[in-house]
């Protein structure tokens, strides 16, 4: 020997001894500081009980909404055994029978059940929920029976799982699908003779959007503002089956560490439940609650307020302001980032699981890769209003346009050759004009618009001008479907609006004005409205204005977003074509948008008012050269907010 020192060699330690060590190391500290601040365990467990009321009081107030009952989307009769989540999401969807392991031979049997057209199992954790703890294997008796009699069966993998666990079930199905592209290829090289497809995880807009928990007929509490509002801070949410490998490390390599000095009233964990469970903090506590509170880190550990149901916990996401989504069995299953996007709730990602979103999701969602910008994030968000409705809004937009539950529903049945009736969101824009000078700007406001099927429905009031100059300037900037009326100048304006909508060919319809201006997406986001409201008409009472005269930005109405409202600003309606031709504008020459929304009120119709932004009602510093003609300080009262001074146009646009 040399007599040199030799280095033994170091043996890593396995990761989940490692997370032990840096949780005990943290807890260490965060005793140290405690004593060094003079803080003591009465204290901490005051603020943690003040907290945990304040939460479930909210609750108590939203289990007092009574769930509104699914109403199919579809004329298809699907049996499901699913979690409760899967079910809940589907029901919107389909006409769906539950099957449970105990009694989906009495459901299929019974002479008042149409034979389903499809069964759909899903497979997490081994096995079917509910169905997996069952002697003798019920599912595969399941599945014999669709054979048996020509029903149609399909396998949605919806977590990361062994194929070799499915193996017995796979070969029986007509389909398989899987909600991670990355394991596919794994799926087909175990199964190289079924058919394999993607589907990705989904949520349900009728379960969760930004108006909460409300009865939408109670037209007195949305006008004084008493609905729900984002009047608690951060939440995380633990999956089911609890927390994964990589989400636990990033609990405790992230989010412990850059959360932990958050105050308690600013972060809660809840975790979902399949089946009904009490509140952690009541009397008899909660055994899954604890359960899935010890594999949280110890700071997320104290902040646990309990277990919900999942369409009770999907009732609380629009309360918050900001989702850390740290909480997911697997890297892939990005449930809960889809239900806080349709709800509008800002997202906050560790970037170990940030990477597994497709590119669409992760452009709108704040994704960190260190302790102390994660903070950051999450505290703008809870601070900062017009951060969190930004983003929120525009994740709120992705997860509509791909990660719906009827995406998931369309792509099942097309995979089995089943046409599903196509979704008309056909507008037709009717721009009555007795300027000549704003017809570029209708142009520009169509033209821009990102929602295609489009027709501008142009009505010109009383003014000369030649159809096909017009003709050939919406050519150029690409509006492919233009109407030009031409309408006496004795004519009033809802007579006028009324000609329009007699040549209207879309199944919504938008009163826009000539003189404003529309942003990008702003007929995208009306028209997606009506899938996850129960309206009738859509549009803005919380809009910006803007008097040129003085170039002051006014907010007006505030506290009318995304909620059911008596009235919206008139140039941003957007109504059903039925009710359109039904309830006809009054041949009035002024007010008609108010008359029109009054009348509708009085016949039933709710009216949902939207977001703030991608639209401005623009004054012009003449007030006779307006229909509504008001001075400027007509909107400086308390219903309107100065916010800024100059041209919003740029700042509206999300």
């Amino acid at each position: 020997m040399s007599g040199r020192y030799t280095r033994p060699r170091r043996v890593p330690l396995p990761t989940p001894v490692k997370r032990v060590l840096r949780r005990w190391l943290r807890q260490l500290r965060s005793g140290s500081r405690s004593q060094a601040h003079g803080r003591n365990v009465a204290n901490t467990s005051q603020g943690r009980r003040s907290r945990r009321s304040r939460s479930l009081a909210l609750l108590a107030q939203v289990d007092q909404v009574l769930p509104a009952t699914p109403r199919p989307r579809l004329n298809v009769v699907v049996g499901v055994a699913a979690s409760e989540r899967v079910r809940a999401g589907l029901a919107w969807e389909w006409n769906q029978l539950l099957l449970t392991s105990n009694d989906w031979k009495h459901v299929l049997a019974d002479p008042a059940t149409t034979l389903p057209d499809l069964v759909l199992l899903e497979f997490t954790q081994g096995g079917v929920p509910g169905w997996r703890q069952v002697e003798n294997d019920p599912v595969e008796e399941l599945v014999t029976w669709c054979q048996g009699n020509g029903v149609p069966a399909v396998l949605w993998v919806t977590s990361d799982e062994d194929p070799e666990l499915a193996a017995s079930l796979v070969g029986s199905v007509d389909r398989v699908f899987v909600h991670d592209p990355a394991t596919a290829e794994r799926w087909r090289a175990r199964f190289p003779t079924q058919p394999v497809d993607v589907l990705l995880p989904a949520t349900q807009p009728r379960l969760h959007h930004p108006s909460g928990p409300t009865a939408p007929a109670d037209h007195t509490a949305i006008s004084t503002g008493e609905q729900a509002s984002r009047n608690l801070a951060a939440v995380l949410v633990v999956d089911p089956a609890g927390i994964g490998r990589t989400a636990g490390d990033a609990l405790d390599d992230m989010v412990e560490r850059g959360l932990a000095r958050l105050p308690m009233a600013e972060l809660d964990v809840w975790a979902t439940a399949n089946e009904p469970a009490e509140p952690a903090s009541t009397p008899n506590g909660n055994e899954r609650a604890e359960a899935l509170r010890h594999e949280l880190p110890h700071d997320l550990r104290r902040r646990m307020v309990g277990t919900r149901p999942y369409e009770k916990l999907a009732a609380l996401l629009p309360r918050y302001r900001v989702l850390v989504d740290a909480g997911r069995t697997d890297p892939a299953a990005f449930w809960s980032l889809l239900d806080a996007g349709a709800a509008q709730t800002s997202v906050v990602v560790p970037e170990s699981l940030g990477r597994h979103l497709p590119p669409d999701l992760a452009d709108s969602v704040a994704v960190v890769d260190d302790p102390a910008r994660l903070r950051g994030e999450v505290v703008a968000r809870i601070h900062q209003d017009e951060l969190r409705d930004r983003t929120g809004l525009r994740l709120h937009r992705a997860v509509l346009a791909r990660y719906t539950y009827a995406h998931r529903t369309e792509q099942i049945l097309a995979s089995l050759g089943r046409t599903t009736p196509p979704r008309h969101q056909t507008v037709s824009a009717i721009v009555p004009t007795n300027r000549k000078r704003e017809i570029p700007n209708v142009l520009a406001n169509i033209a821009r618009q990102r929602h295609r099927d489009l027709e501008l429905v142009l009505v010109l009031h009383g003014i000369d001008v030649s159809s096909r100059e017009i003709r050939a300037q919406a050519r150029d900037l690409g509006i492919e479907h233009l109407t030009i009326i031409d309408a006496d100048k004795t004519q009033t304006l809802g007579a006028c609006m009324n000609l329009g909508i007699e040549a209207a060919s879309g199944a919504y319809i938008a009163k826009m004005d000539d003189d404003n201006y529309y942003g990008a997406h702003y007929l995208t986001d009306l028209v997606a409205a009506f899938d996850y409201t129960e309206a009738d008409v859509v549009g803005k009472w919380a809009h910006y204005v803007w008097l040129r005269s003085s170039n002051a930005v006014i907010l007006r109405y505030a506290a009318s977003e995304n909620r059911y409202a008596r009235r919206v600003q008139g140039g941003s309606m957007v109504i059903r074509s039925d009710l359109a031709r039904e309830l006809k504008f009054a041949d009035l020459p002024r007010a008609v948008d108010t008359d029109y929304l009054d009348r509708a009120l009085a016949a039933g119709v709710r009216i949902y008012s939207t977001d703030r932004f991608n639209f401005v009602s623009i004054r012009s510093p003449d007030r006779t050269a307006h229909t509504w003609q008001v001075d400027d300080v007509t909107f400086m009262t308390a219903s309107g907010r100065l916010v800024f001074y100059g041209d919003p146009r740029t700042h509206v646009d999300v």
